[in-house]
Formats: structure tokens, sequence, C-alpha cells
């Protein structure tokens, strides 16, 4: 499978948008490509193995239109593990 940054982006923006779940770009891009592939008869299984904070500027990009700056994502999330 492929995906591209604006995918990547909007995948991000999408999951945190639906499940409020920030995700690294990383995990965005199995996901994307994981959903591209789905057989709806079969499981699928992606890990996420990186945090988001790894990846602030994309990751703050993607998000930009739900979070305006990065204390409002810190606030939100700080009790993230």
């Amino acid at each position: 499978g492929f995906c591209s940054e604006e995918d990547t982006l909007h995948c991000i923006e999408r999951t945190f948008s639906e499940t409020g779940v920030v995700m690294d770009p990383h995990t965005a891009v199995a996901k994307h490509v994981a959903e591209s592939m789905v057989d709806p008869h079969t499981p699928m299984v992606i890990f996420s193995t990186a945090h988001w904070s790894k990846f602030p500027e994309s990751t703050l990009e993607a998000l930009t239109t739900k979070l305006t700056d990065t204390k409002a994502m810190n606030d939100k999330y700080a009790s993230m593990p």
C-alpha cells in the first residue's frame, strides 16, 4: 500500500475527530494502508510503537483545525501514558 503525506495528516486529524485519540505519523500510515486493504470479513490489527509527541510538528499540523496551540494539546492529553 501507499500513503502520501497528505493522507497521513488527514488520517491523524480524522482519527482524532472520530475517537479523540492522537496518533503519530507512523501509526497513521499503517492505519491508512490497513484501511485501504481491509476485507470486512478479516480482522486487521495495527500496532503503534511511537508516541505522537516525538513528532510534534506533524501532529500539530494535522490537528490545527481541532487544537490551536500546544498548550491545549498538552492539557488535554497530560494524563496519557
